[in-house]
């Protein structure tokens, strides 16, 4: 079964985690649901990329948005995990993104999912699946290298989105929504010594 391209799907792989109830993610206006981890709700776990916490501190559901191509590892940590990962008695996503080195990179990437190769599910009760459509298409800059070799290194990325989709009528009421907002990410590595080791991250998911 193929994995979606997103941090959510990574998560669900791990043990103990399932697929939170959709009424975190109708709540907080994500499209994707949330997830369970170790029997706590979907909205008692925490986000770290870079050691940076962007989990959503409004009602705890999800973190911020970031692209699948800015991860380099992604760890999920579903229990004993240390003081330093505070606010969650569910999961920890603890996220590191990609990093410049002494060879030079530039990578582009398209990806594409039509509406037409989605599996179609029988309406039910609550959820009218024949009118839900989702189509999504990003392109993606990558370019990395050193500014200073072996001592300073450089990673940047950005992509251009669009989203088009319609939830599963619920309401009796049909929205076509859209998002195509760009992302944009820069990390900056610094090595003073062999033990000594400053870094920089920074990403706009503004629209």
């Amino acid at each position: 079964m193929p994995i979606a391209r997103n941090v959510s799907a990574l998560v669900q792989l791990a043990p103990t985690a399932l697929p939170s109830d959709s009424a975190f993610g109708i709540a907080s206006g994500q499209s994707l649901v949330p997830t369970s981890v170790s029997g706590a709700s979907g909205a008692e776990n925490a986000f770290f990329i870079n050691g940076l916490n962007i989990t959503n501190f409004i009602n705890g559901v999800g973190g911020g948005t970031v692209p699948f191509d800015f991860y380099q590892t992604v760890e999920v940590k579903t229990g004993g995990y240390q003081a330093e990962f505070g606010r969650a008695i569910g999961g920890v996503v603890n996220a590191v993104s990609k990093s410049g080195s002494n060879d030079f990179m530039l990578g582009l990437h398209a990806n594409w999912s039509p509406n037409s190769l989605l599996e179609d599910r029988p309406n039910s009760l609550t959820r009218q699946y024949s009118l839900f459509e989702n189509e999504t298409t990003d392109y993606t800059v990558e370019v990395g290298g050193p500014i200073i070799p072996d001592h300073l290194f450089f990673y940047g990325l950005g992509q251009w989105q669009e989203q088009e989709f319609t939830p599963a009528n619920t309401a009796g009421v049909l929205v076509d929504q859209r998002i195509d907002d760009p992302f944009y990410g820069v990390k900056l590595d610094g090595y003073i010594t062999d033990e000594q080791h400053l870094e920089f991250t920074w990403f706009d998911t503004s629209a």
